[in-house]
C-alpha cells in the first residue's frame, strides 16, 4: 500500500495538494538563492555545465521518484492530460528571447533558436489541447508529436546557448554571448523554468501509456 498523505481523493484537484505546491516554492526559491550566488555564473570560454545541470537534474530526479513511489504514480494518473499539455502554452513567453536579440543583449543564433522554437511549441500547444478536450481523431498522436518537438527545442535551445558562448563555433562576432541566461532573473527560464516544461512532456507521455 502506498501513503495517502501524498495523494488527493480522487474527487479532489491534485493540483491543489499541499505537497505539490511546497515543492514547486522550495525548488523555485532554492533557484533563485543559488542563482543570486553567482552560481551559474562561467568565466571565460567554460560552458554554463552548472546551468545546464540545473536543466537536467530535476527531470531525473522526478523520472527516479516517479519509479519508486506508487503514491507519485496515484497521483499523476488523477492530472488532467488537457491541462498538462496546455501549460505548454506557455511556451510562447520565448518571445522574450527575440525581443532581447533585438536590444543587442543575446547572440541571434541562440535568441532565433529559441525564441521561434518557444513561440511555435506555445501555438502548436493550442492546437493539441483542443484535440485533446475533444478527443478529435489522432488526438494521442499529437500529444506525441508535441512532446517530441517540445522536447527537441530544449535541445536546440540548450546547443544554440552553448555553441554561440564565448571561444564556439557559432559566436559571431560583434555579438553579446548569452551570459544573461547565467543571472538573475532570466536565469530562471533554463533553471526553473526548463526543467518544469521537461517534466510536463514527460508526465504527457507517461500518461498516453498509461491510457492504453
Amino acid at each position: 500500500m502506498y501513503d495517502q498523505s501524498l495523494t488527493l481523493p480522487v474527487t479532489g484537484s491534485p493540483l491543489r495538494h499541499p505537497l505539490l505546491w511546497l515543492v514547486l516554492v522550495g525548488w523555485f526559491g532554492a533557484i533563485i538563492a543559488v542563482a543570486h550566488a553567482g552560481t551559474f555564473l562561467t568565466h571565460g570560454e567554460a560552458p554554463p555545465v552548472r546551468l545546464a545541470l540545473a536543466a537536467i537534474i530535476p527531470p531525473l530526479i522526478y523520472l527516479a521518484t516517479y519509479r519508486a513511489l506508487p503514491a507519485l504514480r496515484a497521483w499523476v494518473a488523477m492530472l488532467d492530460l488537457a491541462w498538462i499539455v496546455g501549460a505548454q502554452t506557455w511556451r510562447v513567453i520565448g518571445v522574450v528571447f527575440l525581443m532581447l536579440w533585438g536590444l543587442g543583449e543575446l547572440p541571434s543564433v541562440f535568441a532565433l533558436t529559441a525564441g521561434l522554437g518557444d513561440l511555435a511549441v506555445g501555438i502548436f500547444a493550442l492546437t493539441v489541447v483542443l484535440a485533446v478536450e475533444r478527443r478529435s481523431a489522432g488526438w494521442q498522436n499529437k500529444v506525441r508529436a508535441l512532446v517530441i518537438v517540445g522536447m527537441v527545442d530544449f535541445v536546440a535551445a540548450i546547443g544554440s546557448a552553448i555553441l554561440s558562448g564565448n571561444g564556439f563555433a557559432l559566436r559571431l562576432a560583434g555579438e553579446a554571448p548569452p551570459l544573461l541566461m547565467q543571472a538573475l532573473p532570466m536565469a530562471m527560464i533554463p533553471a526553473f523554468g526548463v526543467p518544469l516544461f521537461i517534466i510536463l512532456h514527460i508526465i504527457s507521455w507517461q500518461k498516453l501509456r498509461s491510457d492504453h
